[in-house]
């Protein structure tokens, strides 16, 4: 098995004038051994908090030691509750590629699995520059918000084939355009038993070293973004550029072999989390948000190696929008149209709703008991029940007496 915050680190280095340079930190590794039936009482499996690997370096934060046995002893488990725990293992809601068996991929915001939409059958799927993308990919939606940090998690069971020469895959993240960070699988990490976590949640970049003396990890934060008018040309042409590449997560997997030492090299990361664009870069796209670095501790240097040989395997993107963002674009329902009653009694306690249920009954009541009372007053004193009393002729007779003439006019 091999843990999500440990293992090796790829890191990119980059110059004007040449290509690209794969990197790798946390070199060293000891193979582990699968564990078999014989040794079903001393199966282990690192819980979230066990942040060390069998027989790996310990990196985070201090120099580098070999792991005793004794350190390595966790939770003990029985063959019938292996099984369980690695089919739980692997989160349900994976970016899967059906092309690549074994490797799949999903975002976690604030620490839980983001819930993936698909895209709508009229966007077309985009490679490096937004084209039709020369590997097998993957594209979907996800839901963020401003403040919430994210991470990225793959997840290789013994599913995924590396063919000789090939001996590791490497996972590069780039975020709004920019590579932040990158992690490696080596095949011997491969557990046919357990799956490989790798997450990737900060970034270290090159220049705080030599700002502060130190290595200073930062965190991926969701960052809100606004949106001017009326502002010169030269800015809006450089605001079209960052939008196109705004809102964005892409995975890149690369298979390798030949590892030589290099030189550490990181990235290069917004230095602020203002996200003010021109209203004409948006060109009526729903960008939300974008991602922000806030400084976070300060850590060793990291150790890298490079590749000499390696090839393109797959790509996995997400693109992160609003809630409210998401439904403009028709990507998730609306949400159903509220009542202010409603919106009122759900802000109510308890003891505040009952107390107007009881209200209500009591004016119920009360308004029946009125109706009942007018109706019997009408039934006593009912003395029109036939109508308006008829209008008799009085004629006088020729003796002078004085009748009621009843004949119809």
């Amino acid at each position: 098995m091999c843990d999500g915050n440990q293992g090796n680190q790829a890191v990119l280095a980059a110059s004007a004038n040449k290509a690209p340079l794969m990197r790798l930190h946390t070199v060293a590794q000891r193979p582990v051994p699968a564990p078999t039936a014989a040794a079903a009482t001393n199966i282990f499996r690192a819980t979230p908090r066990d942040t060390r690997l069998p027989g790996r370096l310990e990196t985070q934060g201090e120099a580098p030691s070999f792991l005793t046995r004794d350190d390595r002893i966790g939770r003990f488990l029985s063959l019938s509750a292996f099984e369980g725990i690695r089919r739980l293992s692997i989160p349900a809601t994976m970016a899967v590629i059906q092309a690549v068996p074994g490797l799949t991929v999903n975002v976690k915001v604030a620490g839980q699995i983001a819930t993936e939409y698909a895209t709508p059958e009229e966007e077309a799927p985009g490679g490096d520059q937004g084209g039709p993308s020369s590997v097998p990919h993957s594209t979907c939606y996800i839901e963020s918000t401003s403040g919430l940090t994210f991470s990225v998690q793959a997840t290789v069971t013994s599913e995924f084939k590396l063919d000789a020469p090939y001996d590791v895959i490497v996972l590069h993240c780039y975020i709004d355009g920019s590579w932040v960070q990158g992690r490696s699988i080596f095949k011997h990490d491969i557990n046919p038993d357990l799956p490989c976590i790798q997450e990737l949640s900060r970034s270290i970049p090159n220049s705080d070293g030599n700002e502060k003396g130190g290595f200073v990890e930062r965190k991926f934060t969701f960052a809100p973004v606004s949106s001017v008018e009326d502002v010169a040309g030269a800015r809006i042409a450089q605001d079209i550029k960052t939008a196109s590449s705004l809102g964005k997560i892409r995975v890149m997997a690369i298979i390798a072999h030949g590892i030589e030492p290099a030189k550490f090299v990181g990235p290069t990361l917004r230095g602020d989390a203002n996200f003010e664009l021109a209203e004409k870069s948006m060109k009526g796209k729903e960008l939300s948000h974008g991602t922000s670095f806030p400084a976070g501790a300060v850590v060793v240097q990291p150790r890298a190696l490079a590749f000499k040989h390696e090839r393109k395997l797959c790509d996995f993107s997400f693109k992160y929008r609003s809630r409210s963002a998401l439904q403009r674009e028709l990507i998730i329902p609306p949400s159903p149209a509220s009542t202010p009653v409603l919106d009122e009694i759900d802000g109510l306690s308890e003891q505040e709703v009952r107390h107007l249920a009881r209200q209500m009954l009591r004016a119920k009541q009360e308004s029946c008991r009125s109706e009942n009372r007018a109706s019997v007053k009408r039934e006593r004193g009912d003395t029109d029940r036939a109508g308006p009393a008829r209008q008799f002729k009085m004629v006088r007779l020729d003796d002078g007496k004085v009748a009621v003439d009843l004949s119809d006019d």
